[in-house]
């Protein structure tokens, strides 16, 4: 009376388990490139992330080329400083 479904819900339970996998372990893999001890400039750190790296730059002011006029290139990146006053909590 019924028609069978056609539709196998248990391989897709399988391949929304292994998406969800990969996008885990994604973030697991996500880089933290240090301006200025490990890239000369805050762009040359940038250019070198991956969606999801983190870009730290230490205390300081950062002029010339490379550090102004920054250019994230559509990447879905953070970039912050490495020093966190009371004031930047909550």
């Amino acid at each position: 009376m019924f028609k069978k479904s056609c539709y196998n819900w248990s391989t897709t339970g399988f391949a929304l388990t292994v998406l969800l996998g990969l996008a885990f372990l994604c973030n697991i893999t996500a880089a933290e490139l240090y301006v200025p001890s490990e890239y000369e400039t805050i762009q040359a750190a940038i250019d070198d992330c991956d969606d999801g790296d983190v870009v730290i730059i230490a205390e300081g002011t950062y002029r010339g080329n490379g550090n102004r006029d920054i250019d994230f290139r559509g990447k879905a990146i953070t970039v912050g400083r490495s020093k966190f006053d009371d004031e930047d909590a909550g």
